[in-house]
């Protein structure tokens, strides 16, 4: 923020001048929205920030140009900064991994989940699609690798537009969680002449036909 007020201020080309003023102007106008807005309230909407990333990237390259032209003394502080950030950055992304149980020391620890959806999916391979919690479907296709297909109920948004390619919009298969909104759609597939295939904890999977 730092090198763009200055270079806002003391730079003689009115493009560089413009775009770090207006890029301040974007950071301030998303710092205030961020605050005010009542729809930013669990811990996941802090994603609605990721736009400082533009400011935050052309500022730091404004200062290592800066220093770059003071001669050979700023260059090896220019080379010095992007080197030891690279390795902090670094470093505290393999120490995060490392907090999850995502790796240990330097190498990558794959372990399947403990979740019997995934399980039970895993071993019925028949089954290409699902339906169910947004945070579920995408996840549970990610761990299975694309093999299985997922879309959300419609309350949330088709991130891949599956649903056109379902007859009734909607995989046969759905994969209720407990919870106000999946017991809706068990309760609904059942009443529609839906078996139930699998239950544990929390889970209920259920074939449930296409209506006309």
């Amino acid at each position: 923020v730092l090198s763009l007020m200055i270079a806002g201020l003391m730079r003689r080309e009115s493009a560089s001048r413009w775009t770090s003023l207006v890029l301040l102007l974007t950071v301030g106008l998303i710092t205030v929205g961020f605050v005010i807005n009542k729809n930013i309230f669990n811990s996941d909407n802090y994603r609605y920030l990721v736009f400082w990333l533009v400011a935050w990237a052309v500022g730091f390259g404004v200062l290592m140009e800066g220093l770059w032209r003071k001669g050979s003394g700023g260059r090896t502080a220019s080379a010095f900064l992007s080197l030891g950030l690279s390795v902090v950055m670094t470093a505290d992304s393999i120490a995060w991994y490392q907090s999850l149980g995502w790796m240990e020391g330097w190498k990558p620890v794959q372990t399947a989940p403990n979740d019997p959806a995934y399980t039970w999916l895993a071993s019925h391979p028949e089954y290409d699609a699902i339906f169910g919690d947004y945070w579920d479907v995408y996840r549970l296709q990610f761990l299975l690798g694309g093999r299985t297909r997922g879309l959300p109920y419609p309350v949330y948004p088709d991130r891949y537009d599956a649903a056109r390619t379902f007859p009734a919009r909607r995989p046969r298969l759905l994969v209720g969680r407990s919870g106000p909104m999946g017991q809706f759609y068990v309760d609904r597939s059942l009443a529609e002449g839906g078996r139930v295939l699998h239950r544990a904890e929390d889970l209920t999977v259920v074939d449930w036909p296409f209506s006309p």
